[in-house]
């Protein structure tokens, strides 16, 4: 019996299965003036009283896509996951908070000089949307969004908006927030999925024993 076509199967179900996703990640940071009402929405409080100061800001966005659904979820250089596992980190001034939802919408835009990573979500009456933006020279970010790579240096500009927007018609206005960013990182990094990675350590396991016992010396049978 050959071992190794016994084997094969196991090997290959998780290069058969769906493609790892694919998490994109922006990361921002600079100063911005905040208004006195869109960071309540995001659960920072009021900034009513320092509505007119510059504050510290960072943030980090995650979104995700799958690569082998490129030709159903990308359109040219549009990309649009309407549902996908989105977070963000968010600090201002001395205040932080973080969000996490698989139930978001994620969509990245580039051409050889920019790259648009954006998430979306609805919270209670409220559409949320953090769009960033990094620019660079000719050729930076390459012809497709989702090869992995680290993309950082000071020839990169960045920049962020944050729009918030109420679900009920009886409420009209309409909140915005943007600024410019000192640093700009963009990462594209393929994740695992658990059920894949398992499967494959057991093929490797088994294949590997299967090697040990073709080249293990035979013994002789002891006789009396």
């Amino acid at each position: 019996m050959n071992l190794r076509r016994l084997l094969f199967p196991v090997l290959l179900a998780p290069l058969l299965a769906a493609a790892d996703p694919v998490r994109v990640t922006t990361q921002l940071s600079g100063e911005l003036t905040p208004g006195p009402f869109p960071f309540e929405y995001l659960g920072l409080g009021s900034f009513y009283d320092r509505s007119g100061d510059a504050l510290p800001y960072s943030l980090t966005i995650n979104t995700s896509f799958t690569s082998d659904l490129s030709e159903e979820i990308c359109d040219g250089a549009d990309c649009h996951n309407f549902v996908s596992d989105v977070s963000y980190t968010l600090r201002l001034g001395d205040r932080s908070v973080e969000f996490a939802t698989s139930d978001g919408s994620g969509q990245i835009r580039w051409t050889g000089t920019s790259y648009q990573n954006s998430l979306s979500y609805t919270s209670g009456m409220q559409y949320i949307s953090i769009d960033t933006w990094l620019t660079a020279p000719e050729g930076t970010f390459g012809p497709d969004p989702l090869v992995p790579g680290t993309f950082d240096g000071a020839a990169i500009d960045g920049r962020m908006e944050i729009s918030i927007m109420p679900l009920d018609p009886e409420v009209p206005s309409y909140w915005q927030v943007n600024a410019d960013a000192g640093l700009a990182v963009l990462q594209v990094s393929v994740v695992p999925e658990p059920g894949n990675a398992t499967m494959l350590a057991a093929g490797l396991g088994a294949l590997a024993f299967v090697g040990r016992r073709r080249w293990m010396p035979a013994v002789a049978p002891r006789t009396g």
